[in-house]
């Protein structure tokens, strides 16, 4: 039985690229299917970030990193703190609608926190769709169609109304509603049982809270 899980990210948040790489690994291993929702932290209009605010996101960084190495070996070296995502989420949708959302989203993730590239910049953006197989130019044409930036809002509409603050948010099977980044074996444990259970008595569930 195959588990759906509709996963709200940000592209910037450390904590859902850690979210990101679990739910790549609990891929590989159960039969699952993510699709990828957008989140914007900082949606257009936002103000300068503050300089207290750099600081917590690095103390975030410092955080996320220490997990990222124990669980899966991995060194961050993000891109810039306090960029716009609307771009990235517009080519998100854009890849998703040609079967490229998954490869998409795993490679912007890698670009901004793996490799310190800048996916406010649209360049970068063109760059990375090609390396996942989408056309420079039906990407860039892909920014004026007005339904990918309705595809965005809604996701967020849908967060807000499922009351989902705290990044990531997970929701699987369409009942369990899980708030923050989780640990692999407790996703893993979810969707096993999950797919042991057709579902009929299943209640709805909220569990909150980031790794501690």
């Amino acid at each position: 039985m195959r588990i759906p899980i509709d996963a709200w990210t940000e592209f910037t948040c450390p904590f859902c690229f850690l979210a990101t790489t679990t739910l790549e690994q609990l891929q590989r291993e159960l039969d699952v299917d993510i699709r990828w929702r957008s989140f914007e932290i900082r949606p257009p209009g936002s103000p300068p970030m503050s300089a207290e605010a750099r600081l917590m996101v690095q103390s975030e960084h410092q955080y996320v990193e220490e997990l990222l190495s124990a669980q899966f070996g991995l060194s961050l070296r993000p891109g810039p703190i306090g960029i716009g995502t609307r771009s990235a989420h517009l080519a998100a949708k854009y890849a998703e609608s040609r079967g490229k959302g998954d490869a998409f989203h795993a490679a912007a993730m890698r670009a901004y926190w793996l490799e310190g590239r800048s996916i406010e910049e649209k360049s970068v953006l063109q760059k990375i769709g090609a390396e996942v197989g989408l056309i420079p130019g039906d990407l860039a044409a892909a920014w004026e169609d007005r339904s990918f930036p309705e595809a965005v809002m809604a996701d967020q509409r849908e967060a807000a109304a499922r009351g989902i603050r705290d990044l990531p948010g997970l929701l699987i099977a369409g009942r369990r509603l899980l708030s923050g980044a989780r640990p692999y074996e407790e996703l893993r444990e979810i969707v096993e049982n999950l797919q042991k259970d057709d579902g009929k008595n299943e209640k709805y569930l909220v569990v909150s809270g980031d790794l501690g």
